[in-house]
Parts: C-alpha cells; structure tokens; sequence
C-alpha cells in the first residue's frame, strides 16, 4: 500500500527516538488542503500496528478516519518492516515513546488523543494506559492481554502441554529483556484507567485465539467504561467485508499452490514473486466493512464529546456484547 494512492489527505514526516536511542519514523495524516495536523480536526488518532506490520499496512483505516474529520498519526515500530523484532512488549515502549513525542508537539493544544491497535499494536493501546499519558479513548481490535500467554498458547498448538514447562522461563526471558520496563498486561491498563474502550474480536481468530484475547479477559473482569463486539467469520482482519476477506483467501490458496510447486519459499524465482504480487488487487483486499468501521468511527467521535449515529438499522451508537 502506497501514500501517493491516496488523494484525499496530506501527510507530514515525524521522527523520534525510542528506548534504545533507535529513530523512530512516522507521519501525521490530516484533511488535503489543511494548514497542518492539529487545524480544524476532531482529534489525533495514534496507530500501532500489528507484528511485522507497518503503518502503512493500515492507510485505508487511516484514509477513513481522516474524511471522517480526524488527524492520524502512524509510526513503524521497533523490530517491524525493515528491523529485527525484539520483543511483543517493544510495541508498548514505542507508543510510550510516540505519545510523549506527540504530547511535546507545538500547536496540539487540548487535542484529544485517541489510541487504534490492531494485533500487537491492540495489546499496545491497551497496555500503555499504565504510563500517565492523557488518552480519550482506545479501540483494540483482535489484540491479546499478556504476551507470554499469547505465545504459549501459540507453542502449545505445535508441542502440547510440553509448553507450559517453559512459562516461568518465558517470563525470566521477558523480564531481562526488559529490565529497565514493568511489563504492563493489556488487561491491567485497562483496569487502571477509567477511560472510554472499545474492544473488538472474533470468535474464529487463527491468530489471536479467542481464550487469550483481551476481549476475553475484559469479560471476565468488571471493566467499567469499556464497551465489547464480538463477531463470526472475520478471523483477524474484522474491518474487511466479507468480499475482501473471500479475496485474500482467494489469493492465500494460490501461493500456497506456488509454494507447492517450489516445496520451500527460497526456492520461488524472485519474478514469479514479484509477479505474484504485482497481481494482487490491494483495493478489493482492503474493502471496508461499513458497518463495523461506522462502529468504530461512532465510538472515536463520542469520545471527543461530538455524536454520529451509526449507520444500521437497529442501533444508535455502539451495543455491548454484540454479535
């Protein structure tokens, strides 16, 4: 996915530093024409994607908050794209670190912030609330409370209960890799701030297995000011309709049919790759589903104290618990 597809916004270059010194690189994407992210905006949506993701991966999520009046700002984070990942909790120190960036930014003013993670980056917005950063309200979509849970119940689907000898060192693990951090759960952010929240999954998540998502464990607790979505049939990617979601396993069976081919990855010639991935149709992957954008949408305008009525037929705003 390309910046220069996209004619409906302007975007402005950020860089920052993290916990290593390493220079973070984001944008502020904001209405065409503006004198500016912060002029004549709702608000500042912060984005933090998903593992191996950039934030580019999300421009179409972006694009629709912008029309919809909303300044955005999308960074990559540590270890994604071009660098090497160190840990799931990485993704929580650099939004702490793009959050004191974009508090420190002239002309912000009284700007609410609003927080959007997808994956790791939906265990990210929920577990910066630990730090005392203002926030308005966050929307987790698919993401997960505690990493070492995530993992585990990743390895357990490989090697069986055999995992669960490796919890109490997958935390050892955790915590020399991270010694200068707490190591905030996604779960406990929550509990922390009574802060509008929007948590959203799906019960056929191949990902985030639904035992361990942070909607979950948001059932489970009494978390006042948080508002749940659980849906059918849209795996890890909920935003998409039903039509991207056929395309992309459309396109998901023909390179497992060219990877059947070559047996292994490597041995694919860098031409049919390319070919392969010149002939994906990116627009018809990344088709909103509307109603579960205007959801979210809805949820970001009435925390920034305005009102947009969701456009379904049975619902103003946003229900609990619904499926």
């Amino acid at each position: 996915v390309k910046y220069e597809d996209f004619h409906t916004m302007d975007r402005q270059a950020a860089l920052f530093p993290s916990n290593r010194g390493q220079r973070l690189k984001g944008y502020f994407y904001y209405p065409k024409g503006g004198f500016g992210p912060f002029e004549h905006v709702r608000g500042c949506i912060v984005l933090s994607p998903g593992i191996f993701q950039g934030h580019t991966d999300y421009l179409y999520d972006v694009e629709r908050f912008v029309k919809e009046g909303f300044c955005v700002f999308g960074f990559d984070n540590t270890g994604c794209m071009e660098r090497g990942l160190l840990g799931l909790e990485q993704a929580v120190i650099d939004l702490h670190y793009a959050l004191e960036f974009l508090e420190s930014r002239k002309g912000r003013g009284e700007l609410p912030i609003l927080l959007y993670g997808h994956s790791m980056g939906g265990y990210a917005v929920a577990a910066v609330l630990h730090y005392d950063h203002k926030v308005d309200g966050i929307v987790s979509r698919s993401g997960f409370s505690d990493p070492t849970e995530m993992l585990c119940l990743g390895g357990k689907k490989i090697y069986g209960n055999k995992i669960l000898w490796m919890l109490p060192f997958l935390r050892l693990y955790r915590r020399l890799l991270f010694w200068k951090y707490p190591l905030y759960g996604g779960i406990e952010g929550i509990l922390k701030r009574n802060i509008p929240a929007f948590i959203l999954h799906s019960e056929d998540d191949p990902i985030v297995d639904l035992s361990c998502s942070l909607w979950k464990h948001c059932q489970e607790r009494k978390t006042e000011n948080v508002k749940t979505y659980l849906c059918r049939h849209k795996g890890h990617d909920i935003v998409r309709s039903d039509k991207a979601l056929a395309y992309f396993q459309k396109m998901l069976e023909k390179w497992e049919r060219i990877m059947g081919q070559y047996r292994k990855e490597k041995n694919i010639p860098q031409k049919v790759k390319r070919e392969f991935l010149n002939n994906i149709d990116m627009k018809q992957y990344h088709v909103h589903d509307e109603k579960m954008m205007e959801r979210i949408v809805c949820f970001f305008i009435q925390c920034t104290g305005g009102r947009k009525d969701a456009h379904s037929e049975n619902e103003s705003g946003i229900r609990r618990d619904a499926v």
